[in-house]
């Protein structure tokens, strides 16, 4: 035990965290590279959205409703377990930064269940963008009708 904390629970925690976090990047990086050609836009778009949909955005609300408690008590674990959605707040109340008001000990169950819904639904778009891309990549290397042969105008 360090300052009251478990070693063994802190790096298992943060372990998954990462884990976690890194899977539904890699997913998002995926449906955003079957969507565009670009590489370096493909990345900036993953990072847009990883930062400020999955990290800033819950973190922001949450904190604002937890700070906001004064003026509505009832908002007070509405708001730390929306904050807790945002891995970096999980990280941040795992090693006992998060300021006082916000409380220790939130359960990691929202965060993990909107990482395994996210994965769920990123992999449904990577099975449809990837059937989509191999029949007009069929349409295209055949002489049907309708379609461009390869890369000719019509």
């Amino acid at each position: 035990k360090l300052a009251g904390l478990s070693i063994a629970s802190i790096s298992l925690d943060v372990t998954l965290i990462t884990s976690a976090c890194a899977v539904t990047v890699y997913l998002i990086q995926r449906v955003i590279c079957l969507l565009c050609w670009l590489k370096t836009m493909a990345a900036s778009i993953t990072a847009g959205l990883w930062f400020g949909c999955a990290c800033i955005a819950p973190m922001v609300v949450g904190l604002y409703l937890t700070e906001s408690a004064a003026v509505y008590p009832q908002q007070r674990e509405i708001g730390a377990q929306l904050a807790m959605l945002s891995p970096l707040i999980a990280w941040i109340e795992r090693f006992r930064g998060a300021p006082p008001s916000f409380g220790f000990g939130h359960s990691l169950a929202g965060f993990f269940g909107l990482q395994v819904g996210l994965w769920a639904l990123l992999g449904v778009m990577i099975v449809q963008r990837e059937r989509r891309l191999q029949r007009d990549l069929a349409v295209w290397q055949s002489d049907a009708p309708g379609g461009t042969v390869r890369g000719d105008a019509a």
